[in-house]
């Protein structure tokens, strides 16, 4: 299979040297590198350039955008212009391990039916010290799977919409769901949320516990882990975005209409709405355990 990789940069340039080379050092080198550059002020995209030649790195390129389209957008663009049948998305401040693209692939060449796979990470600060976090679910807490007997694992959809499984950038999908994507987003939710999502829904998203990428925390993340704490009503709305996109793509009316109504009964406080929902809708008890919809009912009553 040809190998494409998808980057987005945005003034990288303290760390992108180092992301740049764990990608030129892979035991198997993609065939495609594509670079889009957001209008660094910095020096990134020259630098970039410079790299290229130095190196001779024949199919990797670097496009400069004549207006700043703000991440999501450009790294839209970077997806629509690979050409490989399998894409790695890439950030520009994290770094890989050797050998992620001959795993990753070779998992992919042999199971036709998956369409998106995660790999686990290991987080690094600025100074590329591990830091050690852990979770109490799969992938530092993400994944909400319990008891998962092998390494390669199919997530479900109810789990998918719940939250982003893993970081874009440890990721690599099917040209075919990449096109798909490219056709239909609006670049409202992230691009990798969204992409897992539809992966899922096509019953072909995969995680791989194993870790290989170094996940940088800094100041600077364009999006990052986002680990402050929200309500239930901020995440509701998060979940109703979700449901609304993913209508872009397949009918999930359903779906999309009982995130609404829960929605709805949380902001004006309304149990008697949620009640409606755990005696009437197979989606709610679907997507949300016992607990959850336990957890709803009580928090209208506040």
């Amino acid at each position: 299979m040809k190998i494409s990789v998808a980057m987005a940069t945005y003034n990288g340039m303290r760390f992108i040297e180092k992301q740049l080379d764990s990608i030129r050092e892979q035991f198997l080198l993609p065939d495609e590198v594509i670079i889009c550059d957001d209008c660094s002020t910095d020096g990134t995209a020259d630098f970039i350039n410079e790299y290229i030649e130095r190196y001779s790195l024949f199919g990797w390129k670097l496009f400069r955008n004549s207006e700043n389209l703000g991440f999501k957008r450009n790294f839209l663009l970077a997806l629509s212009k690979t050409q490989g049948d399998i894409v790695f998305l890439c950030d520009q401040d994290d770094l890989w391990q050797r050998d992620k693209t001959e795993k990753m692939s070779r998992i992919m060449e042999q199971n036709s039916g998956i369409f998106a796979l995660s790999s686990s990470f290991t987080f690094i600060n600025e100074n590329d010290t591990e830091i050690n976090k852990s979770g109490e679910a799969l992938n530092h807490g993400l994944i909400n799977i319990k008891n998962a007997k092998s390494s390669l694992i199919s997530v479900p959809l109810r789990v998918a919409m719940h939250s982003n499984i893993s970081p874009g950038c440890t990721a690599v999908v099917r040209k075919e769901l990449i096109n798909l994507f490219c056709e239909k987003s609006d670049s409202v939710l992230p691009h990798d949320w969204e992409i897992n999502i539809v992966a899922a829904a096509k019953q072909g998203l995969y995680f791989l516990n194993q870790s290989l990428s170094f996940y940088r925390i800094h100041s600077s993340n364009a999006l990052g882990l986002d680990s402050a704490a929200k309500d239930r009503i901020g995440i509701g709305e998060e979940k109703l975005s979700a449901a609304v996109a993913l209508c872009r793509y397949y009918d999930y009316s359903h779906l999309c209409s009982m995130q609404k109504k829960r929605l709805f009964a949380l902001k004006n406080k309304k149990p008697f709405e949620i009640l409606s929902l755990i005696f009437t809708s197979r989606e709610y008890a679907r997507y949300y355990s016992f607990k959850e919809r336990v957890g709803d009912f009580v928090f209208t009553l506040r």
